[in-house]
């Protein structure tokens, strides 16, 4: 039976939830220990987000310094700020609206009010399949490709992510490809520039990952073909600048081995990556 949806009080008239989903929501909400739970309701397997109040001022001035700086360009704050905690539901749920008719997989909105957004469970982090093993290496590398072919499409329809890491990319249960997670508010950079951070941090995540793991090179360099034969390898020149303090740190870097961590390690298999490529575009 489909959900009725209704206005709650004190929410914006845009606010809609079903009366009994609302209630078990707010009946699991004290026990929960992050701001993004799952929670079963009849049979559907949901997802309850509240927005978290996790990027304050001076942190999205040190991430617009530090993009700026990357691409050479001077790029306003407010392409950092997130919105604020009771708009930014609002906020996701009309981004993915706007990426389903892209055709790009995106969760099902089930409810959404100023408080939290519910969403469809859909299936697991292609993280997880990395990390673990879920699939043989080449149908990984296939979800990977996919993954870059999404949003290279993504790309070219002047749509953009804001978080692409491979833990905001999902493996449905019929094996395709999905995105979650669209709270960054990058509508103040011009559209190149969404193009650049969102490869940035596709790659950045997937060359070394957050768990311990040996850089995924040939994975990565695989997916960055796959998406520059669709949209083309301009968003990825932007990265110039970026390569050459990428170049610079590597040189103080590289002489400790292996001694270096996961951060320092993808400085380095990153300028090597993109060293590559902006050769062989004749950019250097």
């Amino acid at each position: 039976m489909p959900y009725q949806h209704v206005h709650l009080e004190g929410t914006a008239q845009t606010d809609s939830v079903d009366p009994d989903l609302h209630a078990a929501i707010k009946q699991a909400t004290p026990q929960q220990k992050k701001h993004v739970f799952t929670i079963k309701h009849g049979d559907r397997q949901l997802v309850v987000k509240y927005p978290e109040d996790k990027r304050g001022y001076f942190k999205a001035f040190g991430e617009r310094l530090y993009f700026s700086l990357l691409t050479n360009h001077n790029i306003p704050i407010s392409a950092f700020q997130l919105k604020p905690p009771k708009e930014r539901t609002h906020f996701e749920a009309a981004r993915i609206s706007e990426l389903k008719k892209l055709n790009i997989n995106v969760p099902e909105v089930v409810a959404v009010t100023a408080d939290y957004i519910v969403l469809e469970h859909c299936g697991t982090r292609l993280e997880d399949f990395i990390r673990y093993g879920y699939a043989s290496a080449n149908k990984i590398e296939r979800l990977v490709c996919n993954a870059a072919e999404q949003l290279a499409h993504m790309h070219s329809n002047q749509a953009w992510h804001g978080a692409p890491q491979v833990r905001n990319i999902m493996i449905l249960d019929n094996g395709n490809v999905a995105f979650i997670d669209f709270e960054e508010n990058l509508e103040g950079l011009p559209h190149l520039m969404r193009e650049t951070y969102d490869i940035l941090q596709f790659i950045g995540a997937l060359i070394v990952p957050r768990y311990d793991s040996q850089p995924l090179i040939d994975l990565t360099e695989a997916a960055v073909e796959r998406y520059i034969a669709i949209r083309g390898p301009e968003p990825l020149l932007q990265l110039k600048t970026y390569y050459k303090y990428l170049s610079t740190a590597k040189k103080l870097i590289k002489p400790f081995g292996s001694r270096v961590g996961r951060d320092a390690t993808r400085i380095i298999v990153l300028c090597e990556m993109l060293e590559s490529l902006l050769k062989r575009e004749g950019v250097l």
